[in-house]
């Protein structure tokens, strides 16, 4: 049974393609193309986890990480970026992000990622918003 929502929000569409057809069966995945409209979909629908590109239209990553706070301060979100940029990568850590993920990675870099953000015994869990 499927018991987690992850919203995917990359503009990448073969990203978002690969990564929804990889984790489908173990997670519902809902993808977006950009910031603005995966927070909105937020007031409807809040996910359980947030995969986060940094490099988006618009508002990037950094900025939606932090409207993602102001809304829901505890959920779990894991960044993904193309680029290493130390900076961005504390900014990103001290905002509350649980795990940064550079591209390209391993999906089961990114499975482990997930799987030890929704561990029980982890510090970062899940909450109602």
């Amino acid at each position: 049974m499927i018991s987690y929502t992850i919203y995917l929000i990359d503009d990448e569409p073969s990203i978002c393609k690969g990564i929804s057809f990889a984790l489908k069966k173990l997670y519902r995945i809902k993808t977006f193309a950009d910031a603005e409209s995966a927070i909105e979909f937020m007031q409807k629908e809040m996910p359980d986890l947030v995969l986060l590109d940094i490099s988006l239209p618009g508002m990037d990553g950094i900025q939606a990480l932090e409207r993602i706070r102001y809304i829901c301060p505890d959920i779990l979100v894991i960044m993904v970026s193309a680029y290493e940029d130390k900076k961005t990568v504390v900014s990103a850590m001290d905002m509350g992000a649980q795990n940064y993920l550079f591209k390209p990675f391993h999906l089961a870099s990114l499975k482990a990622a997930i799987k030890n953000a929704f561990a029980p015994n982890s510090f970062y869990q899940t909450s109602a918003c």
